[in-house]
């Protein structure tokens, strides 16, 4: 059976053909954790609604074969909460990914140089050990390089994120009462604006 037909919120956002249809497959509707609502008009006192209208939707089968969890994220441009979901196989087996070289870095105008700085690096041995040592040695650079470049603004981003949570957790209890609705409006513009400088620093 699917979870939480018989809640008046669910009844309220969901066609019933739909959950008929649901119910038939053997769907089940996971779990959200983070929040009971994934949209909100953002109006304030008795005017505001809140509702899940944002799922994720699995069969049976599929949950016996991965571990996963649903959870909602920050909202940020939009009137809807995004959800998140995380997986992986049970078998607890990891994809390793390759370091990959990524397009955007070329735009800072001091990577070239450092780039043939730790290329240049002194190594002893066979031509093709020397390579492999240096390509190492440029690896572990450009990472501790993107860190430290680009780490302040997503320190400042993680920052701001954290205090939208914040008010955004209060919203979800409280309505836009007070000065809710201007204290999230003034941290959105925040969030924006900090989004903005990441991208201009790539371009």
């Amino acid at each position: 059976m699917l979870r939480n037909l018989g809640d008046p919120r669910y009844r309220l956002t969901t066609n019933f053909d739909l959950a008929d249809f649901i119910n038939g497959q053997g769907l089940v509707d996971l779990d959200l954790s983070g929040a009971s609502f994934t949209w909100s008009n953002r109006c304030v006192g008795t005017d505001l609604i809140q509702v899940r209208l944002d799922r994720d939707l699995i069969s049976v089968e599929w949950i016996q074969h991965y571990i996963y969890s649903l959870n909602s994220m920050v909202r940020i441009g939009s009137d809807h909460l995004p959800i998140c979901l995380m997986t992986e196989p049970k078998t607890g087996l990891r994809r390793r990914f390759s370091f990959r070289f990524k397009k955007m870095w070329l735009s800072h105008p001091n990577i070239s140089n450092s780039v043939k700085d730790w290329w240049n690096v002194q190594v002893d041995g066979f031509a093709m050990f020397q390579v492999a040592k240096k390509l190492r040695h440029v690896k572990e650079r450009v990472k501790k390089w993107n860190r430290e470049v680009s780490g302040d603004i997503f320190v400042q981003k993680s920052a701001i994120q954290e205090e939208l949570v914040l008010i955004q957790d209060k919203v979800k209890h409280e309505g836009y009462v007070n000065d809710n609705f201007s204290k999230e409006s003034e941290v959105l513009s925040k969030c924006l604006n900090i989004i903005s400088q990441e991208e201009t620093f790539w371009r």
